[in-house]
């Protein structure tokens, strides 16, 4: 069981940040979807009161755990698998942009005229690799027929 923890707290701490042995100890023992109380948890793992509680807040903030509504409250993992799937998604995601900004480096063309973030939580958008908040409207109408051009040649668009 011990070497399950170890090679459970490897695959997560690839995919979220912070993920150390306790929650490693914690998400291991939710993975059989039985609910738990924080006390069951305490008694399970041996990790301290005053830590269950910040471990657990941060495993439900990570997206790998869910907790009831109920009290006293329970915490549970619905679908271990699809779980880190989305996990892996998303790192991968994260991934292909940053090879995508390598290869415009790599390429010369990595500068302000021509890569932009799309900043879509806060409907911004940004110069690449300038932090500056784009708001010319001819600019952002240049770049809105840019990415539809690219949308039409099938070419890859990547939004951040």
């Amino acid at each position: 069981m011990k070497e399950e923890i170890l090679q459970l707290k490897g695959i997560c701490s690839e995919l979220v940040p912070r993920f150390g042995i306790n929650h490693a100890k914690v998400f291991f023992k939710l993975l059989d979807k039985k609910p738990r109380e924080a006390k069951e948890l305490i008694e399970e793992t041996g990790i301290p009161r005053e830590k269950i509680y910040s471990v657990l807040k941060e495993l439900v903030a990570f997206g790998l755990i869910k907790q009831t509504a109920s009290v006293p409250m329970k915490f549970f993992v619905e679908n271990p698998k699809a779980v880190l799937k989305r996990k892996i998604i998303k790192r991968e995601r994260e991934l292909e942009g940053q090879l995508l900004k390598f290869e415009r480096i790599l390429s010369g063309k990595a500068t302000e005229s021509n890569a932009y973030v799309l900043d879509l939580k806060r409907t911004k958008v940004f110069g690449f690799g300038s932090k500056r908040v784009v708001e010319d409207l001819e600019e952002l109408r240049t770049i809105r027929r840019a990415i539809d051009e690219a949308i039409n040649r099938q070419c890859r668009v990547s939004l951040y």
